[in-house]
Order: structure tokens, then C-alpha cells, then sequence
């Protein structure tokens, strides 16, 4: 009888625990006290030396405390200036100032950086491989042409061709009448033309001292490239302000010759009057 008591009472217990067990929620069992670190994908996969790039945390699970510094962070074949910021489950890993062209970096972020309330702590995790290549340092190249004409008279005109190229492209070109320094000599400037390679400057009108060594000169940063690079000033080549020639006298092909004066011919001489001429009222002899 008391065998049979206790049997009843161990069925009882075992019955009673399974229906607790029932209620309790399998995944907080597995999942109790855990904590979870992801980092996202790079934001750039091939970052230009000394620009810069980053990475999201994320952390997940039953997250009692996050507490992450810069020696947490591991850079692996590279150097960079490290930043983290953000707050809650999530951070911005930003690495500034990178350095070590070459392929195959990455990061590694220490585990044990967020912490459970069990004393549970976060995973270590590596970030996805990316590369670092040289930054263009290459400006863009001003060349100026001859000018056209090389000789010019007071009041005449020379034009001078502006081209720009770049290793990897010009993406502006700002340019006004104040980035040309007349040297020697004034005139009126335009500027024309459009586009990514080329511009015209005409100065007309042009005054100043008969002789050589007139030029212009061209500011720097009228182009500029994607990676901030500008182009260079330049001297263009001189051209010569020449005096113009006296038109010379060319005779008349056909002159007026004037009639030729014919002498008229020497009166009578008077011949001498007698002593008791009288003068005729009527001829005046």
C-alpha cells in the first residue's frame, strides 16, 4: 500500500513538471542569455587611400550592456583613424584616413563587447575583404595654341585656343575674362566655347607699343577632375604688335593734262601822232 502510495505521488510530480515545461516557450530556453554581433558589408568595397569607409554593428539577443572601444576594432593590412559612434543595439564602426593600397583588407571586431544579463557575452566577427586604391593626385593639363596671327597691327585681332585633357576626365571647366592677364598690350576679351575641353579667347582691339613680346596669361583651377585636382596657369605664346606701312603714292594712270596757253599776240604799236592830232570822241584814237 505504501509502494503504491509513492507511485502515485512520483506520476503526480512528473505530471506536474511536464505541464510546466509544456508552457514554457522552447525558444527562450535555447535562446536565453544569448547574444548575437553582426557587421554589415563595407560601404565602399574599393576606398580610395585616405578617404574613407564604414560598417554597421548590430547586436542582438538579450543585450544588458554595450561597451566598445577603438582597441576592439582590428585593422587588418591597413591603417586607418578609427571612429565608433551610435547608441542602443547598433554602431557606426567609421574608419577615416586610410592607408595600404592593396587588396584583401579587412576588420576584425573583438568578442566580448556587448553582454547579456546572464553574463553572456557577443561573438568576435571579421567584415567582408575590400581594397584600397590610389587616390588620382593627377591635375588636369592647360595647353595654350599659337596665337592666330602671330603679327597683328594696332586695332587688329589674335585668338589663342585653350585645351584641357585629364588622366581620368575634367568634370568642369570655370572660366571668365578675369582668369586672362593681358601682358604688354589691352584689348577686349571673349571667351567662347563649351563642354570638357576646350575654350577660345579672342582679344580684339588690341593697343599697345609697336614691337614683340605680347602675351597672355592663364589663372590656374579653371578645370577641375573628380578627385578636386585643378589645372595649371600658363604663359601663352607671344605674338607681335607690327607697324603698319605707309601706303605708298601711286601716279594717276590717267592724268588731266591742262590746255596749253597759247600767247596772245603783241598789240600794233601806236604809231606817233602829228603834232595837231585830235583824239575821235567816237574811237577813243
Amino acid at each position: 500500500m505504501i509502494k503504491i502510495n509513492k507511485m502515485k505521488k512520483f506520476f503526480a510530480a512528473f505530471s506536474i513538471l511536464t505541464i510546466v515545461l509544456m508552457t514554457i516557450p522552447v525558444g527562450n530556453i535555447i535562446e536565453a542569455g544569448a547574444i548575437a554581433l553582426k557587421i554589415s558589408a563595407p560601404s565602399n568595397y574599393n576606398v580610395k587611400e585616405k578617404d574613407s569607409l564604414s560598417f554597421t554593428l548590430t547586436f542582438s539577443g538579450d543585450i544588458a550592456d554595450i561597451d566598445m572601444i577603438n582597441s576592439d576594432v582590428a585593422l587588418e593590412g591597413f591603417k586607418a583613424d578609427i571612429e565608433i559612434t551610435g547608441t542602443g543595439n547598433i554602431r557606426t564602426l567609421n574608419l577615416k584616413n586610410v592607408e595600404g593600397i592593396g587588396t584583401g583588407k579587412r576588420v576584425r571586431i573583438s568578442g566580448g563587447i556587448g553582454i547579456s544579463s546572464t553574463g553572456a557575452v557577443s561573438n568576435a566577427v571579421n567584415s567582408a575583404l575590400f581594397n584600397i586604391v590610389a587616390k588620382d593626385s593627377i591635375a588636369p593639363k592647360l595647353v595654350v595654341s599659337n596665337p592666330n596671327p602671330s603679327q597683328v597691327y594696332v586695332g587688329g585681332t589674335v585668338s589663342y585656343v585653350l585645351t584641357f585633357t585629364d588622366n581620368v576626365g575634367v568634370i568642369d571647366i570655370d572660366m571668365i575674362k578675369q582668369d586672362i592677364a593681358l601682358q604688354g598690350f589691352t584689348a577686349d576679351v571673349a571667351i567662347t566655347g563649351s563642354g570638357l575641353s576646350a575654350r577660345t579667347v579672342t582679344l580684339s582691339n588690341i593697343q599697345g607699343s609697336i614691337g614683340g613680346g605680347k602675351y597672355i596669361k592663364v589663372s590656374g583651377g579653371i578645370a577641375l577632375d573628380a578627385e578636386g585636382n585643378v589645372s595649371n596657369s600658363a604663359n601663352a605664346p607671344v605674338f607681335v604688335i607690327a607697324e603698319k606701312p605707309v601706303d605708298p603714292v601711286v601716279p594717276d594712270p590717267d592724268p588731266i593734262v591742262p590746255d596749253p596757253v597759247v600767247p596772245k599776240p603783241n598789240p600794233e604799236p601806236e604809231k606817233e601822232k602829228p603834232t595837231d592830232w585830235i583824239k575821235n570822241p567816237n574811237t577813243g584814237r
